[in-house]
């Protein structure tokens, strides 16, 4: 097992759509994708967290994190996750972890709590389309 199966196999758990290497739950304000990018340098998968707002238009197939309105790395929002997501992390523990985040990223499909986030300071480590930073002002 790998990053990425760990947290596939989490969200799969969670009842996330899956395929090819895309993860995507849908709530009433957006759908929230993870993708996974392989660094050019080692064996390290990038864990992408990617937001499509849904009044901005239907994403089509599942986004991945690059085609989406706002976009993070794995730890920008959850923090607690950066050692597990190293190469030698615990996978057992990973997916463990990500089982117990289920509630916090379902809430990332909703945009009052996405306003809170950036209106905190929570979203600053991540990319925000200018048609995105309108709807969470």
């Amino acid at each position: 097992m790998d990053t990425r199966t760990a947290i596939l196999s989490a969200l799969r758990k969670l009842g996330w759509a899956c395929k090819g290497g895309v993860a995507a739950t849908r709530g009433s304000d957006a759908l929230v994708a993870v993708s996974f990018q392989k660094s050019q340098y080692d064996s390290l998968h990038f864990v992408n967290i990617g937001i499509w707002f849904l009044a901005l238009g239907e994403p089509g197939n599942l986004p991945k994190h690059d085609r989406c309105h706002l976009q993070f790395r794995m730890e920008r929002l959850f923090p607690e996750l950066s050692g597990l997501l190293e190469p030698g992390g615990n996978l057992g523990l990973l997916e463990k972890k990500v089982l117990d985040e289920g509630a916090r990223l379902k809430r990332l499909t909703e945009l009052a709590h996405l306003r809170e986030l950036h209106a905190s300071g929570a979203l600053a480590g991540g990319l925000i389309t200018k048609e995105a930073r309108a709807l969470l002002s």
